[in-house]
């Protein structure tokens, strides 16, 4: 190949030049926009509410009601509750609803329960003094109710206060994620204030090739999700599109699919999506030029930007993933097991077809064991059918094997062993330099 294209690619506070040995009309950098927001939750909050999407006002739903469940997130998202429910709660009582008519419930999923001292950070002390406000669990039989079956076969149990109410507001952030393919909406129902049962069958969809980061209506699990939450019944819906920086950008209030899917939409095209036509046979990715995100870097950051590459990359395709480091710690080291039970170390080290078969036959100690086998089994399941090289950093062994990877210490050589296959022809190459920051899509989700 005569022609070389040069690249530079940002490395923490370093800088890595590649060449590529291919023309550049076969090379795409692809970068997001990563728009971020200039206003407050307040401020965001109050505008939402007043141009509602697809639906009435609230203060119009709300004629007739009494009991109210307002859903949010936990303790492990960013959006600042606290700085959202004051606007919301007044809308509510101009409306006429009281206090004892109001519960807030907050949708753990199958995540760690949370503590009274978590709960009035997340919420605000005054409302958690105030208000009702439970802490959804999954786990306790006795606290859901059966409500039907979804189109697609999933037997539904909700928190029962949910279930119960006379209306449902979920209030939650729209963002990339890399099983339902965004957060927001419906998912506050399913896995948010789902029993195991219903969580475990939803989930089990996220193995498809059509699940992960940047999909929505060919994700079975998404289909799912969106509709047991018309099943259960969603009323009304706050969501606000977040940054990169974990700020708020903008938010979109109505109804549950509509004002989701415009929120999804926003996002694309201003804050993390990149449109790149057709997908590549060979994406190189970097964790990009943020020195904050080296230094902590973790397992689930890295695989953030893994899952975005995998999005911009043909099946059978190969991911360069460049893990160099602008201030000299290592990559991957496994940051995240120091503090995950010793099942997770185990799922990474066993082939994928075994974990496969520990999910199918439920074969834990623990229910609480199933969301790692799960997940272990997503993502082995999910880079099935590509090749992934790690290079640049030091990567534990436990995330070679978890990722099912080879390793290559050189860059430089890294990107001649996913080209070697080509030898005479004209890969398309995908470059993301802000792999964390960035969705490749072939093309947004649009007119929603």
């Amino acid at each position: 190949m005569s022609e070389e294209v040069k690249v530079r690619i940002p490395l923490g506070r370093e800088e890595l030049e590649l060449k590529i040995g291919i023309p550049s009309s076969h090379v795409r950098i692809a970068r997001s926009k990563d728009e971020r927001g200039e206003k407050s939750y307040e401020e965001l909050t109050k505008e939402a509410l007043g141009n509602p999407i697809g639906t009435r006002s609230l203060r119009e739903l709300c004629r007739g009601h009494s009991t109210v469940a307002i859903l949010i997130d936990d303790k492990y998202r960013p959006t600042e509750a606290y700085r959202i429910l004051p606007t919301l709660l007044e809308e509510l009582r101009s409306t006429g609803f009281r206090e004892e008519g109001i519960a807030i419930v907050i949708g753990t999923g199958l995540h760690d329960p949370m503590d009274e001292e978590e709960v009035a950070k997340k919420v605000g002390d005054e409302i958690a003094s105030k208000y009702k406000t439970i802490v959804h669990n999954a786990y306790r039989t006795e606290e859901h109710t059966f409500c039907g079956f979804s189109s697609l076969g999933n037997p539904v149990w909700i928190n029962r206060t949910v279930a119960e109410a006379d209306m449902r507001i979920c209030v939650g952030r729209i963002a990339p994620h890399g099983d339902a393919g965004y957060e927001g909406g419906a998912k506050m129902i399913v896995p948010g204030v789902s029993a195991l049962e219903t969580v475990m069958h939803n989930h089990a969809m996220f193995l498809s090739p059509y699940a992960g980061i940047g999909t929505l209506d060919e994700n079975p699990g998404r289909r799912d999700m969106d509709d047991i939450g018309g099943l259960v019944g969603i009323d009304f819906i706050v969501n606000f599109v977040i940054g990169n920086d974990g700020r708020p950008v903008k938010a979109f209030a109505g109804h549950y699919l509509r004002a989701h899917r415009n929120g999804v939409e926003y996002g694309d095209e201003n804050v993390w999506g990149c449109e790149i036509g057709t997908k590549a046979d060979i994406t190189i990715a970097s964790l990009g030029s943020d020195p904050s995100e080296h230094r902590s870097l973790s397992l689930s950051l890295g695989l953030r930007g893994l899952a975005n590459a995998r999005r911009g990359t043909k099946p059978g395709g190969t991911i360069v993933y460049i893990l160099g480091l602008g201030d000299g710690e290592e990559a991957l080291e496994g940051k995240a097991g120091e503090t995950s039970p010793p099942i997770v170390s185990e799922l990474a080290r066993s082939p994928m077809e075994k974990v496969l078969r520990r999910m199918e036959r439920r074969d834990w100690e623990n229910p609480e064991d199933w969301l790692h086998i799960m997940r272990a089994s997503a993502r082995k399941a999910r880079y099935w059918n590509h090749k992934i090289i790690l290079t640049g950093g030091r990567p534990s062994k436990e995330v070679i094997e978890n990722l099912e990877a080879s390793y290559v210490e050189s860059p430089e050589e890294a990107v001649r062993c996913a080209l070697k296959p080509y030898l005479g022809l004209k890969p398309r190459v995908l470059i993301l330099p802000e792999a964390t920051k960035t969705v490749p899509m072939e093309q947004f989700h649009r007119n929603l």
